[in-house]
């Protein structure tokens, strides 16, 4: 018995299938367009990846998503709602089998362009895939560039797979630069990911109702921390930062709206204070900000966070630590940065 995901060989080989029968798919105009992601979790790259296929003209195009992480995927039955097909790879294949899968995906599907974010493992396949398929445009997608990774980081792995790469995007003119003048790469250009400002609208909502539904005090102003509960984002600072407010005001009260590695420790940290409420995983996000005052985002790490477009189309203000390309989008009429 074979139980997934599994370590398994830590290579990625590749087969040769000589007698493989391809399944013969009705020609149409729609192209397939294949995505390779890392996961389908709870965050803001994956929401934005999201938003990317459920924008599709599904006239002109379908998508295809693969993964390569083992993961719940919480998102998965969102993805499935808009893309044509949807496979985890890490539960049903060893590491060394993505490839032959992904090969076999854009060669039974007719694929049209492979479009790669977030995966070392969906980089890496890139030299081989484009030299069997080499009229396929690949483009990648860049959220941040992360200095923790000695390598760099995504912008590594985009640097080392540059000549296979028809075009590269990222999230803010700071990633640009340093996509630019670190990794040396010329065919980058800026997409912000933006909001639907439709959705996050103030207008459709009445805080006093929200703040009942949440049982959240109507006589406080509500500080929010939006994002999941993981190193980068530092939830334990914004913890400290409510305590330190509580210790000076009771006219504060701290929302946590999230989950994550750090669910347990943050839980413990604010398991005693009554003014600090940890909602978990919020899926109708609007509804927070809609009862909040001010958003923070403590994060290390950043692109240019959705949270912060999602907060100030809600008319709700942001103090965020000044990281990435924070600064394009917030200043002293929205928010604040911290250094």
């Amino acid at each position: 018995v074979i139980q997934f995901p599994r370590e398994g060989n830590r290579y990625a080989t590749v087969a040769s299938y000589p007698d493989m029968v391809l399944p013969t798919y009705k020609k149409d105009k729609i192209k397939k367009i294949l995505f390779l992601f890392p996961w389908m979790i709870v965050g803001g790259a994956d929401y934005f990846n999201l938003d990317l296929i459920k924008r599709l003209d599904k006239e002109k195009y379908e998508a295809i998503v693969l993964t390569t992480l083992p993961s719940e995927n919480p998102l998965r039955q969102e993805f499935c709602q808009y893309a044509k097909e949807v496979y985890d790879m890490a539960s049903f294949l060893d590491r060394s089998d993505y490839i032959n899968f992904v090969d076999y995906m854009i060669a039974s599907r007719d694929v049209s362009m492979v479009v790669v974010s977030n995966t070392p493992y969906g980089y890496y396949m890139l030299p081989y895939l484009k030299g069997k398929y080499p009229t396929i445009p690949f483009i990648d997608y860049i959220h941040s560039i992360d200095f923790r990774d000695k390598r760099g980081g995504f912008g590594r792995c985009s640097m080392d797979v540059d000549f296979c790469l028809s075009h590269t995007y990222c999230c803010n003119q700071f990633t640009q630069k340093q996509l630019e003048t670190i990794f040396h790469k010329k065919n980058v250009e800026t997409l912000y990911i933006g909001t639907d400002d439709k959705y996050y609208d103030p207008e459709r909502f009445d805080k006093d109702q929200m703040r009942e539904k949440y049982n959240i005090p109507k006589n406080k102003t509500v500080v929010s921390f939006i994002a999941r509960l993981a190193t980068e984002k530092r939830p334990d600072m914004f913890v400290e930062i409510a305590k330190r407010l509580l210790a000076e005001s009771d006219d504060f009260f701290f929302v946590i709206a999230g989950n994550g590695p750090m669910m347990e420790e943050i839980s413990r940290a604010t398991s005693k204070n009554a003014s600090i409420k940890m909602l978990g995983m919020i899926t109708d996000t609007e509804e927070v900000y809609a009862f909040s005052d001010i958003t923070v985002n403590c994060s290390c790490l950043e692109g240019l966070a959705l949270t912060s477009y999602e907060s100030l189309s809600m008319n709700v203000p942001v103090v965020s630590s000044d990281v990435g390309g924070q600064k394009e989008l917030i200043d002293e009429k929205v928010g604040a940065l911290v250094s």
